[in-house]
């Protein structure tokens, strides 16, 4: 099966997040969210807290030397970057 999308353009989380009609998924194989206006058939991937946090464990039980998300100025506002930080002090501990 093939699926084709069209894409508006580029658009944030932050942009379409509290848009009526989006409704909120979780990945189980990604770990990741996403949301979905069927309506519009409007897709959009983000991190969040949780999926940042499992990043940040995947990477440091792996030995790897850092993770990636995309713009953060376009995800979820959930202090991100202080999920990260109380994760590695975790592992130090």
């Amino acid at each position: 099966m093939v699926y084709r999308a069209e894409s508006p353009g580029i658009l944030s989380y932050k942009s379409i997040a509290n848009s009526p009609g989006f409704v909120y998924f979780w990945d189980s194989i990604a770990q990741s969210p996403y949301i979905y206006n069927a309506e519009k058939k409007l897709f959009a991937t983000y991190d969040d807290s949780g999926s940042v946090s499992k990043k940040t464990k995947y990477a440091l039980d792996k030995g790897l030397g850092g993770i990636m998300f995309w713009r953060l100025s376009g995800d979820k506002p959930d202090g991100l970057l202080d999920v990260i930080d109380n994760e590695i002090k975790k592992s130090k501990n």
